[in-house]
């Protein structure tokens, strides 16, 4: 089905040529698993997967499914590289993407959400190839593999059973993780292959290095390793050093940007205000708002010549609809990013300013510093919430969320975004 003399042959990497191989190599073996560093290649890896599936079986009524967390991320990135993959190799084939199928001779493969389980169900399939399982929450994960493999149950034409492949990037101990796990309490067979970041050789010599460096040794083993370890344990902002970091700080000039972030809680809503400095973020002032109407005189009283840019929680943009002449009357730009980043990629970024000496918190905001000394993650593994304003979580997120910004929207801090989990979801 697959013939261009005319292409040279593709040589996989090591877990690529693993995977490609496992299902036939191990007819045993009905779950498979492939948990890969960034930038391992795990997306390609179920294309070249999906090609020798392809391969083997195009001439009989097969039915078989792709899966992502949602159908729109699938389409853009599997699929699309199958889609190119079959263009480029003359393959014959029809693509209906409204109605979310991929034909192929006689076989028949159906485009899936595994973020929502409930739509697995009624398919009756011959295999299954989940991409980033992991960026669903533990139980929709488990939830999801439960569907697949309830559904997954077609003998294939040539005997072989039915079978499934996860491949993921490795996010902590979260639902692939308690999959495996459950699998071995029980005996059940399976196997899993790690796609270290290394083991891409098409990488630029020096871009895992530059990784390695600034990753803690937990990081490393799970972003860079493809290995199982526990990313939530102990304290959230384990990069800051009071000693270093407090720092006496110059005052704000007329001509500087003020960057505010902004948690929204009735009767103690807090600000984070911050400028950029020589490549560095200052954190220079800090605000607690019994009324958050008030918010847009305060921040102009306290920087009366200044351009004020306001990154209040997205979750509340309907109540600050209401101040709208107030917010204009003040000259406040306020930014909304249509929904918060992930509460991962926000403290990995504050995390990273700190750990490569490019965040600072000024002597006048003490109860920012002592929110970085002492929140703790909870017993879940996520950072610790509380009740009331003394709760560390509502300083926290005001200064998560302007941090985050000005390390998306500002081209000298590229280099600390592109390490985040939110920058290697973009590239996939």
């Amino acid at each position: 089905m697959i013939a261009a003399p005319e292409y040279e042959a593709l040589v996989p990497f090591r877990h690529q040529a693993q995977m490609m191989s496992l299902p036939w190599a191990r007819p045993d073996i009905n779950q498979h698993f492939l948990v890969g560093g960034y930038s391992s290649a795990k997306t390609t890896t179920l294309n070249l997967l999906t090609m020798s599936i392809i391969d083997r079986y195009w001439k009989y009524p097969v039915v078989g499914a792709l899966m992502a967390p949602t159908i729109t991320f699938l389409e853009k990135t599997l699929v699309a590289d199958i889609v190119r993959t079959l263009i480029s190799t003359g393959s014959q084939f029809r693509y209906n993407q409204g109605k979310h199928l991929l034909f192929v001779g006689s076989m028949e493969i159906r485009l899936l959400a595994s973020g929502q389980p409930n739509d697995i169900y009624g398919h009756n399939l011959s295999f299954c190839l989940s991409d980033e399982h992991d960026e669903l929450d533990q139980a929709k994960a488990i939830e999801a593999n439960t569907a697949m493999q309830e559904r997954v149950r077609i003998s294939l034409p040539d005997g072989r059973d039915p079978f499934s492949v996860i491949a993921t990037t490795a996010q902590g101990l979260k639902g692939v993780y308690r999959i495996v796990e459950d699998l071995k309490a029980t005996g059940e067979k399976y196997a899993l292959v790690r796609g270290r970041t290394r083991d891409n050789t098409a990488l630029a010599p020096g871009y895992v290095k530059k990784l390695e460096a600034l990753y803690t040794e937990e990081e490393r083993e799970a972003y860079l390793e493809g290995k199982f370890v526990n990313l939530t344990a102990g304290r959230v902002y384990y990069a800051y050093n009071e000693s270093v970091h407090f720092q006496q700080l110059q005052d704000v000039q007329p001509h500087e940007i003020v960057h505010v972030g902004q948690d929204l809680n009735e009767g103690y809503s807090k600000g984070t205000a911050c400028v950029v400095r020589g490549g560095r973020v200052e954190v220079v002032a800090e605000f607690s708002f019994k009324a958050i109407g008030h918010a847009p005189r305060l921040m102009r009283e306290a920087f009366p010549h200044n351009h004020i840019v306001w990154y209040p929680d997205n979750s509340g943009k309907p109540v600050l609809g209401g101040y709208a002449d107030e917010i204009e009357r003040y000259g406040i730009e306020t930014v909304y990013a249509g929904r918060n980043p992930s509460i991962l990629d926000r403290v990995f970024i504050v995390n990273k300013l700190f750990l490569v000496g490019r965040l600072v918190v000024g002597r006048n905001c003490p109860d920012t510093s002592m929110m970085l000394k002492t929140r703790q993650f909870d017993e879940k593994g996520v950072p610790e919430k509380g009740k009331g304003p003394l709760a560390p979580d509502h300083r926290a997120d005001s200064l998560d969320y302007v941090t985050f910004r000005i390390v998306v929207d500002n081209e000298e801090f590229m280099d600390l975004y592109e390490l985040t989990p939110a920058a290697h979801k973009e590239d996939q």
